[in-house]
């Protein structure tokens, strides 16, 4: 479900989310960016995109729209290739795209919300049965977290050993 398409200067462009125009592929969601990308930027920018090429430094995370605290949107572009932004984990402030040095990575981030971190232990309210239930989980026992059912969980392979 992710297209792929060449560019000059741009060896992969993946989509998602209604991409910009020139884009033939649409999804509903972020779907594009969940292997790749993680952050609660998920559930406030729309039409979002990942350019990159082989040298990390140039990669990149473009939004169309981020929602701002007055409510209005704005485009949101973050470069990548922080070298202290590792887990390639998003927030926004704003409206405006930047790492979440806070967050672990993994796909709960689609489906997880209000999120925190404290001594060690990340804590959330995911979607699932039953709804709306606080989970947590410690932080050291994965390497990446998924919501299992409204239970956060290690991503399968992504445990510490």
């Amino acid at each position: 479900a992710v297209q792929i398409t060449m560019r000059p200067a741009v060896t992969k462009r993946t989509t998602c989310g209604n991409a910009p125009e020139g884009s033939t592929h649409e999804e509903p969601h972020q779907e594009g960016l969940v292997d790749r990308v993680y952050g609660t930027f998920h559930h406030s920018c729309y039409k979002c995109w990942t350019e990159f090429d082989n040298d990390r430094p140039n990669q990149r995370l473009s939004c169309e729209k981020c929602t701002q605290d007055d409510g209005s949107f704005k485009k949101s572009i973050v470069n990548m290739g922080n070298p202290e932004c590792v887990k390639d984990v998003y927030k926004t402030t704003n409206g405006t795209l930047e790492c979440d040095f806070e967050m672990p990575a993994g796909r709960f981030h689609e489906t997880c919300f209000q999120c925190n971190t404290t001594d060690n232990v990340l804590s959330c309210f995911c979607q699932g049965y039953p709804p709306q239930v606080p989970t947590t989980i410690g932080m050291g026992e994965c390497n990446k977290f998924v919501n299992v059912h409204g239970r956060l969980r290690c991503e399968p392979g992504q445990e510490v050993t």
